[in-house]
């Protein structure tokens, strides 16, 4: 197993002050999946004070819980004491931990058994849990009893079914049992760290190697598991609203949609066809303006670009760009498109494509289609006498619509003789 040196090192100087250290929880999960791990944490019977003496550059990061950072080689590593921990008071966070010296007390905590492994590059893997026999049957399973890891902390509801999504990993029937059968705990949990472990799901590819679509199809299980509800009441009223096949359509054009966020979670919310309540279901999740906005603006428009998109020209184009924006007009069209292909809608396929290629060239041409764009300003007309107040605005779009027709001619000269023969 290859690890970083800086991992290496913190490991041999802990154990040269006479600690033990091992690697542990996801960056060892990812190694045995042949993933390259995000970050690497490391545990130890140091205390944090022992640490920070230990290490010329340290900061704390979870001071109360054991945890220092340390920096070697400009890259942070995450070191934690070995603890077990006190009552959880709020379904999130233990009240207290005790630090402890064995390295099995500290795995015994950990949420799910493919998490609780630690290995040491001499000594190999702790895995008191079997959690590499789960990694190799592709099994999610609480550690101890999944009722007790829930109730805990009810975060770990989600992050089951997240780890489901990102790893096409089956969830245990126990701890499946368990999750549904706490899952209203879930309303002590924040809407931020929710639609966190939410956008992950969203984030993750429904559909194998092969194009079909994984034995567990996570946000349908959530939605039958009644656990949506407590992570969107809107998007739950929606998928109320749609037969099976519908929400399969859902979810087969969600997969093919760009993995971001904006793209996906138009997908999630176009169906209900109001702007304000995709506003609402947004700032309940707590989403920031910038992506609230853009949301908003394809839920805005879908329906209505989808009604004439047979008899958009260069010029209307445009216009929805102007109105849209590249991204939100791109995926507009390309949901379009997929919905064209699942469901054989009436839109022209062709059609579609040829828009998305005229984008393009109006792009590479640098063709105007914003007021932002064009070679004059309010400036200039209120300069010239041409418009003052409110005029401006209406002079500034009948320009635009000019520029529109004669993209050649979006020079200052031509505009304002434009508007002033009108």
């Amino acid at each position: 197993m290859h690890l970083p040196s800086g991992a290496l090192q913190i490991i041999k100087q802990l154990e040269n002050k006479g600690f033990s250290a091992y690697i542990v929880g996801g960056c060892v999960r990812d190694i045995i999946l042949e993933r390259n791990p995000n970050d690497w944490d490391i545990t130890t019977n140091a205390l944090p004070t022992d640490i920070k003496k230990i290490f010329q550059y340290t900061y704390d990061t979870g001071i109360a819980h054991g945890t220092v950072t340390v920096i070697l080689n400009d890259q942070h590593f995450e070191v934690t004491t070995y603890r077990v921990e006190n009552q959880y008071n709020d379904y999130r966070r233990p009240s207290s931990v005790d630090f402890v010296n064995n390295i099995e007390e500290d795995l015994s905590r950990r949420d799910f058994t493919m998490n609780a492994i630690a290995y040491h590059p001499d000594k190999g893997f702790v895995d008191p849990y079997n959690g590499i026999t789960d990694i190799e049957h592709r099994i999610i399973r609480a550690v101890g009893d999944p009722t007790v890891r829930f109730t805990e902390d009810a975060l770990r509801i989600l992050r089951a079914i997240r780890f489901s999504a990102q790893l096409n990993f089956y969830i245990d029937q126990n701890t499946q049992d368990a999750l549904i059968r706490t899952k209203h705990l879930l309303q002590f949990i924040s809407k931020e760290r929710i639609r966190d472990e939410f956008n992950k799901i969203c984030l993750s590819d429904f559909t194998d190697s092969f194009g079909f679509f994984k034995y567990q199809n996570v946000i349908v299980k959530i939605y039958d598991w009644q656990i949506l509800p407590y992570i969107s009441e809107y998007i739950n009223d929606i998928f109320n609203k749609l037969d099976d096949e519908k929400i399969s359509d859902l979810l087969q054009a969600l997969d093919k949609m760009p993995t971001n966020l904006i793209s996906r979670y138009s997908t999630l919310l176009y169906l209900a066809q109001s702007g304000d309540y995709t506003k609402e279901a947004l700032k309940d999740l707590k989403f920031d303006n910038h992506t609230i906005k853009n949301v908003v603006i394809f839920c805005k428009y879908f329906f209505d670009i989808s009604q004439k998109i047979n008899t958009i020209d260069r010029i209307e184009l445009k216009r929805l760009l102007g109105q849209c924006g590249i991204q939100n007009l791109n995926n507009i069209l390309k949901l379009l498109e997929i919905n064209a292909h699942l469901s054989n809608e009436i839109y022209d396929e062709q059609k579609i494509v040829n828009l998305k290629y005229e984008i393009k060239d109006i792009l590479l041409k640098a063709e105007c289609y914003t007021v932002k764009d064009l070679a004059i300003t309010g400036h200039d007309l209120k300069e010239l006498n041409i418009a003052t107040g409110k005029e401006i605005g209406v002079k500034l779009n009948e320009a635009l619509e000019f520029v529109f027709k004669f993209p050649k001619k979006n020079h200052k000269f031509d505009i304002l003789n434009y508007l002033v023969t009108q």
